[in-house]
Order: structure tokens, then sequence, then C-alpha cells
């Protein structure tokens, strides 16, 4: 501390404050600084409850579940910007719903032996929502494509 400001402090204790007077000043401030960071805690709690409150997946804007994830309802894939839909991939159970390509989404297109690889289309149930590869040609492997809808009378 340099020697103007112990002088100041100096003089204001040593002016004729009483001790009750002194003892006052001390609970208040004391006071102050808890309020001040009882409010500053509310508000903290506050704009995390804002920020909680963002996130969100069910068809509001926030995070998606990949292509491949189980899902229980289109709008937790990304339709919007991958053209994801949850519904049964290829390769999948009846039961396995997934979020995979509907069309104009990218796809894995196949591997030498002529099996699908990912990202998938979906082939629903039951040939509802049903899509296929446009690049599934076991002599050109690994070209990826895009989901394209088949067609029922096949």
């Amino acid at each position: 501390m340099d020697n103007t400001k112990f002088d100041t402090v100096a003089r204001l204790f040593g002016s004729g404050m009483t001790r009750r007077e002194a003892l006052r000043g001390l609970v208040a401030g004391a006071a102050a600084v808890t309020a001040g960071g009882v409010l500053l805690r509310s508000e903290d709690a506050s704009a995390k409850r804002r920020k909680k409150g963002k996130k969100g997946t069910g068809g509001q804007t926030g995070s998606f579940l990949p292509s491949g994830a189980l899902c229980q309802s289109d709008s937790q894939c990304n339709f919007q910007h991958d053209h994801q839909i949850c519904e049964v991939p290829q390769n999948a159970s009846n039961s396995d719903h997934r979020c995979c390509g509907a069309q104009g989404a990218v796809c894995g297109g196949v591997n030498e032996d002529g099996d699908a690889i990912g990202p998938l289309c979906c082939i629903g149930e039951a040939g509802v929502r049903s899509f296929r590869c446009s690049e599934s040609d076991e002599t050109h492997p690994f070209v990826q494509g895009t989901c394209i809808p088949v067609d029922p009378d096949i």
C-alpha cells in the first residue's frame, strides 16, 4: 500500500469514529457483498436455464442424431440438411428404426461383395418410404450416390 492511501485510511479511522459506527459500517459492507453475491448467483442460474432451453431435439433447431443412430421419429433426424428420416435402413431388422437416407440423401454405395455400405438409404417397412442407392453396381464399389425412390413395380 503506498503512503498516500495509508494516510487517507489512517485519517478516516482516526477522525473520531466510534466503535459502534465502525462496526455498523463493517456490517453494512458485509451485507452489501453478500446480497451482491446472491444476485450474481441467481442471474447465473437463470442464464443456465435459458441456455438449456435452446438445445433441444424433436423438431427444434439444435442437434440431431447422426446417420445410423436409433430413433423414434423423423424430427430426431436431420431432414433439412442431410435428407435423413427415421425409418428401417438397409441391412436392418424391421424393428430397428434408425436415421437413414430419404430421397436426395448421400449414400455409400456397395462394397466389392455388393453389400450396401453407409451411409445407408431407408428401405422402410413393407416397401413404404423405400429408397435405394443410385450407385449400387458391384463393378464400381465404394462409389457414393444418392438415395432414390424404389420403383414399387419391381
